[in-house]
C-alpha cells in the first residue's frame, strides 16, 4: 500500500483528511515545509535570512503545533475505530 492509495481511499470517507495529509507530509518527507519553517528574514534593508537546524522548532508557531497534535488525534482515533471495527467483526465470525 501506497500513501497515495491510502490516502485516497481514507479521503473517501473522511474528506478532511486529504488537507491534513497534504499539510502534514511536508515534515515527515524533507521539503520547503522544512526549510521555510527553520528560516526567518533577519534584515529587509539587507536583504538576510536567518536559518537554523537544532532540535529546537523556534519558528513553529504554538498554533501550528496544536492542529498538528489535533491532526494526529484524529487521525488515530480513526485507525483505532477500524481496528474496534476489525476486532468485533472477528468475533462475531469465531
Amino acid at each position: 500500500m501506497t500513501d497515495a492509495y491510502l490516502k485516497k481511499k481514507a479521503t473517501a470517507e473522511f474528506s478532511w483528511i486529504e488537507n491534513v495529509y497534504n499539510e502534514t507530509s511536508g515534515f515527515v518527507h524533507f521539503s520547503n515545509k522544512h526549510i521555510m519553517n527553520a528560516t526567518t528574514l533577519s534584515s529587509e534593508k539587507e536583504r538576510t535570512l536567518r536559518t537554523f537546524i537544532g532540535k529546537i522548532d523556534n519558528n513553529v508557531s504554538y498554533q501550528s503545533k496544536i492542529e498538528a497534535v489535533i491532526g494526529m488525534i484524529e487521525i488515530s482515533n480513526l485507525i483505532s475505530s477500524r481496528v474496534y471495527g476489525w476486532i468485533a467483526t472477528k468475533r462475531i465470525e469465531g
